[in-house]
C-alpha cells in the first residue's frame, strides 16, 4: 500500500480534506497527474499511463476524536458517537456563521475542537477558495 507521505503535499491535503466528509477515497494516476475520488465508474479508453495508487479511510488518517471534531465542523451537527454536552445554541451560530463571498468564492466559516472536558467548542474563524 502506498503511504500518504510519499504523495505530492498538494495530494496529501485533499485526501485530508476529503475524508473529513467520506469514509474513504481512492488515489488515481493518469495524464502525469494525481487525482482523489470518492468513486469509481469504468470508462471505454484509459490514459496509457492509468494506474491505481492507494485507498485511504478516514481511520487511517484521523483519530477517533478528530473523526467527531471533522463531522461537527463539516456537517453542523453531533454525530452518534459524541459523548459531549451538546450545544445547540453554538452548532446553530456555525451554521448562520457561515459566509459566502460569491465574487471572490471566498468562503469563511466557523471550526472548532473537543476540549479536555470532552465538549466541542468553536476555536476560530477560517478561510478557504471553492
Amino acid at each position: 500500500m502506498t503511504n500518504l507521505n510519499s504523495l505530492p503535499i498538494e495530494i496529501q491535503e485533499e485526501v485530508r480534506n476529503t475524508l473529513r466528509a467520506y469514509d474513504k477515497c481512492d488515489v488515481w494516476f493518469e495524464y502525469g497527474k494525481y487525482h482523489v475520488m470518492c468513486g469509481a465508474c469504468l470508462r471505454a479508453y484509459y490514459a496509457p499511463d492509468h494506474r491505481f495508487v492507494a485507498t485511504f479511510t478516514k481511520n487511517d488518517i484521523y483519530t477517533e476524536k478528530e473523526q467527531i471534531e471533522n463531522y461537527i465542523n463539516e456537517f453542523h451537527c453531533y454525530p452518534a458517537n459524541y459523548k459531549g454536552k451538546k450545544d445547540w445554541q453554538m452548532i446553530h451560530k456555525m451554521q448562520d456563521g457561515r459566509e459566502i463571498d460569491y465574487e471572490t468564492g471566498i468562503v469563511r466559516d466557523w471550526q472548532g475542537r473537543i476540549n479536555e472536558e470532552g465538549n466541542f467548542e468553536l476555536t476560530h474563524q477560517i478561510e478557504y477558495k471553492v
